[in-house]
């Protein structure tokens, strides 16, 4: 994606020292800023008047599609409606938020730095007002751009907070607030009556937290990995004991058995111990499997032994790492299923758009994961009706399916990678590693290292 036009003046303003409380940036500054303070903000007002027409429209059609159903007062319709807009304003806000520290996580845990503490812009070294955070709508309300500096924040920002804020909506309203209406093996009312009131449970709340968070951990591999860099150990860590310790604590979190059929009278809520460690390594043995089955496709140099001295084994052991997260989520058999079509998205968007083809290709196939893993959960209870989706119970033709379409889809021409920068047509960035110091030494440091650290925490 292109950035914003260069800023008029190609003259930086100094880094403001750290304790003079009275530094303005120069005037010509002051001037842009005086400029855009009175010109229309277009973009961010037509999102958000989309999303309260997004919103209203919800309220009002299906409050009144309700009320023609069941009857009633049209105003008990409403109230129910306004609460369930609530629910989607707050989980919405709750991944844009979440998505906005998961840029701080790709960013600065691979390079040694502290999770802790303000944003600041690596150019004036200005920190990030709290204003300028909120998810998507700062970024659009800064015009894409530093608010000292005037230089270009770069689009990744709002999309992974975008991105994310969509995991959280889908899986928090057909999950928590449909009450487990989406979960293949629950003994559950699958449609809602038209006034039912929203009273989660403390099981609905634990299996919609425990799989939103194994969605979070799966974005931070995958983001973590788009730039090139080595998963670090400690956020693999976290991402497998967050997937592994809940279930061993609290079986019932188990929605799937690990055999090909369901036993005679099991139900997730008859789930023992010793079915959560069998679900456990038949899922870990099966992302294993299709991690090699993908590198022999996609990284013909990594040994499937998984030697570290050859150059793509470390990329094959972080695509081990997030396989075996989306298994000890949804069980081996829905990994079967969601594995294709992870690949199937990732060679869509690297196809129709070029400018992600300088990313790692193992960071665009965990983030293509992780938001088929959103929906395979999200509509689990409708997919686990079709005869040819992976599941207890189905002919072996759905098992077989998906490894053939996976072979496939390994071996189709994947558009070549680029090494383009992600401001590759910018010239304020190129005017600014003239002027500035603070971007001379990120023009040095690589591509990834000029990127904003713009997030909130």
């Amino acid at each position: 994606m292109d950035s914003p036009p260069a800023p008029e003046s190609s003259t930086l303003p100094a880094v403001p020292p750290e304790d003079d409380a009275h530094w303005r940036p120069p005037a010509h500054v002051e001037r842009i800023r005086r400029r855009l303070r009175y010109r229309a903000n277009w973009p961010l007002r037509w999102t958000i008047l989309a999303m309260f027409a997004a919103l209203t429209a919800y309220v009002l059609i299906d409050s009144y599609l309700g009320y023609r159903r069941a009857y009633g007062d049209f105003t008990l319709h409403l109230i129910h409606r306004l609460g369930g807009a609530f629910f989607i304003v707050w989980i919405g806000y709750l991944g844009g938020s979440i998505g906005s520290f998961l840029n701080v996580v790709a960013y600065r845990l691979p390079r040694g730095m502290p999770l802790n503490g303000r944003s600041k812009c690596p150019y004036c070294n200005t920190q990030i007002l709290a204003r300028h955070n909120l998810p998507v709508l700062g970024w659009l309300a800064l015009r894409g751009r530093c608010y000292t500096c005037r230089l270009p924040i770069s689009p990744r920002y709002p999309i992974v907070e975008a991105f994310v804020a969509f995991c959280f909506l889908w899986v928090g309203w057909h999950e928590i607030y449909n009450n487990i209406a989406n979960l293949p093996l629950e003994q559950v009312a699958r449609r809602q009556s038209a006034l039912a009131i929203f009273r989660p449970t403390p099981f609905t709340i634990g299996i919609g937290s425990f799989h939103l968070l194994g969605i979070t951990c799966l974005i931070a591999l995958g983001l973590t990995r788009l730039d090139g860099q080595k998963l670090p150990s400690k956020l693999i860590g976290f991402a497998l004991v967050s997937a592994l310790i809940p279930v061993l604590v609290w079986p019932r979190l188990l929605q799937v058995p690990a055999t090909l059929t369901v036993p005679d009278g099991w139900n997730p809520q008859k789930a023992d111990l010793g079915d959560a460690v069998m679900f456990q390594i038949c899922s870990l043995a099966m992302s294993v499997f299709l991690a090699k089955l993908i590198g022999i496709g996609l990284l013909p140099t990594a040994n499937l032994k998984f030697d570290p001295q050859l150059p793509d084994s470390q990329r094959l052991l972080d695509l081990v790492a997030g396989l075996s997260l989306c298994g000890l989520l949804v069980g081996w058999q829905a990994t079967l299923a969601v594995t294709p079509w992870a690949l199937l998205i990732a060679w869509l968007i690297s196809h129709y758009s070029p400018g992600t083809r300088r990313f790692d290709i193992v960071g665009r196939l965990l983030l293509a994961l992780a938001l088929a893993v959103t929906l395979q959960i999200a509509h689990w209870y409708g997919l686990s009706q079709l005869p040819v989706w992976p599941f207890p119970d189905h002919s072996q033709w759905s098992y077989v399916l998906p490894i053939a379409a996976t072979m496939l889809l390994t071996r189709i021409p994947w558009p070549a990678p680029t090494s383009a920068p992600w401001h590759a047509n910018s010239s304020s960035l190129a005017r600014a590693a003239a002027n500035h110091p603070a971007a001379m030494l990120a023009e040095s440091t690589g591509p990834d290292e000029a990127e904003v650290d713009e997030s909130t925490h």
